[in-house]
């Protein structure tokens, strides 16, 4: 608990150009472990559109985009969409207890040290990257606005999907 407090406080002080990946960027791959404990990495998705989502249990903002996160990935997974949503709990039992509550489909990856969340450097929980098909990240959304975002992510999505691999 107190190194999530301490983990937030660093994340606030420190300026967010200082870590934050800008739009055009390369991505920065990574492997994590899914929820059943097999390796993902996202350079195994190159080629697809890729929306990386980092959120957390504690996160009233990640309650409310989860079920809207499991429709989007529901209705466009057969059109070369993956949906990876990155948990930096601590704990796997916050995990789990989360998933409970709120049950998704798509592709839930474990990072408990943050290392992965510190390389993109989100400035909220939760923060979605939108990453083309060559691997560059397109469109960010920091936070959740439920009237706005789920729309967003479709019309990004749809112009991602309409370019050549």
């Amino acid at each position: 608990m107190k190194l999530r407090w301490f983990l937030i406080l660093i994340l606030l002080l420190i300026p967010t150009s200082a870590f934050s990946i800008s739009l055009g960027e390369t991505a920065p791959d990574f492997v994590l472990k899914d929820m059943e404990g097999k390796e993902v990495s996202l350079k195994d998705y190159k080629g697809k559109v890729v929306f990386v989502n980092f959120w957390a249990t504690w996160c009233t903002p990640c309650k409310k985009e989860f079920p809207e996160l499991n429709q989007f990935y529901e209705t466009y997974k057969d059109n070369d969409l993956i949906v990876l949503a990155v948990n930096s709990d601590m704990k796997r039992s916050s995990v789990d207890d989360f998933l409970k509550k709120y049950p998704v489909k798509l592709t839930v990856l474990l990072d408990p040290g943050a290392k992965v969340v510190g390389s993109y450097g989100p400035r909220a929980m939760p923060t979605s990257y939108i990453i083309d098909r060559k691997g560059a990240v397109r469109f960010t959304h920091f936070g959740f606005d439920e009237k706005n975002d789920p729309m967003k992510w479709v019309k990004e999505v749809k112009e991602l999907l309409k370019e050549e691999k």
